[in-house]
């Protein structure tokens, strides 16, 4: 256990790193939302890569035109975006499609080989 732990900690800076150089940047605050959490059991230990983003599902999966958008929090009357003249301001939008982002596996793809290259110098072997 403690190994595996050991190894999540030497591969996650790198992976992280990657993520967000990777992640499609507008405002940048996708990007900086961006995070890691560790999940340890008696059994194993795993990594996982988040967003704490509200929008991150629609920039990695994409969206589909047509979908109605209006604010959803309590007390916002209009949305609000920028535009190169300043900011528009909208009771409601109908948003045409995004295409899927699909950076995170660009970067597993890309990390593949240094991750089993620290995986295969973490394995013990143990013979009697």
């Amino acid at each position: 256990m403690e190994t595996q732990r050991r190894v999540l900690s030497d591969i996650t800076p790198t992976v992280l790193m990657k993520l967000k150089e990777k992640a499609p940047i507008k405002s940048g605050r996708f990007r900086d939302s961006i995070g890691y959490r560790f999940q340890t059991s008696a059994t194993s230990a795993s990594v996982h890569f988040v967003s704490t983003s509200p929008y991150a599902r629609y920039i990695i999966e994409g969206t589909q035109s047509g979908k109605l958008i209006e604010p959803v929090t309590e007390g916002i009357q209009s949305l609000r975006w920028a535009d190169s003249g300043g900011y528009i301001f909208a009771t409601s939008v109908i948003r045409g499609s995004t295409e899927p982002n699909d950076f995170a596996r660009q970067v597993a793809v890309e990390l593949k080989p240094y991750i089993e290259h620290v995986l295969q110098n973490a394995v013990v072997v143990v013979s009697s």
